[in-house]
């Protein structure tokens, strides 16, 4: 299987070196603005349909995609098993066995239902609605068994689901490594930059 990524040498340079000084592209803004009050109409408009083409090709868009695809290519032969995740590539293509459990997590799940994460859109079916925390069923099984802190104490649940059709029992590795990768995952949600739900690489 093979993969073509295309951009062009800018759209690579952004790829593989440090992102430019905001500074300079201010400049360069500046400039290019002071040269086009000195044009024709006619130069006016050739030069708004250039800055058109560059957005188009290489704009913030166009390279958010580049790297989407670039993290696609990363994580193209990792097998479909839970593992922990710690990359933003590797979140953002979480194997579909963990992203149920990852879409569980209340402060995830609060953002999705609120269509502020994209949610692995093309793999991920939310079937459970609106429902969140212990009224969800993925979060149960999830949590079942675990001990967890609380404010004053500690705390452990066991849920008594009658299992859907298909599924078993986490195995006690299992939760830790997807507690683990959705502890990742939320700190990168803080972050407020890369959705890491988004094999697209949309923005928060």
């Amino acid at each position: 299987m093979a993969m073509y990524i295309e951009g062009g040498a800018l759209a690579f340079n952004e790829l593989v070196y440090a992102p430019r000084d905001p500074g300079t592209v201010q400049y360069l803004k500046d400039s290019a603005a002071q040269i086009s009050q000195n044009l024709t109409d006619t130069g006016r408009m050739f030069m708004d349909t250039a800055r058109e083409k560059w957005q188009h090709f290489f704009g913030d868009n166009a390279l958010r995609a580049a790297r989407a695809a670039v993290r696609s290519v990363q994580t193209m032969w990792d097998a479909d098993v839970i593992r922990v995740l710690s990359s933003i590539a590797q979140m953002q293509h979480a194997p579909v066995v963990m992203q149920r459990y990852i879409m569980a997590d209340p402060t995830i799940r609060t953002m999705f239902l609120a269509q502020q994460l994209d949610g692995y859109s093309d793999t991920y079916q939310n079937v459970h609605g609106k429902d969140i925390g212990h009224s969800h069923y993925d979060y149960r099984r999830l949590n079942n068994g675990l001990v967890e802190e609380t404010e004053e104490d500690w705390v452990s649940w066991t849920f008594f689901d009658e299992l859907v059709e298909g599924d078993y029992e986490l195995q006690f590795d299992q939760q830790l490594e997807l507690k683990d990768s959705i502890s990742n995952i939320v700190r990168e949600i803080r972050k407020r930059r890369d959705d890491p739900t988004s094999k697209y690489n949309a923005s928060l």
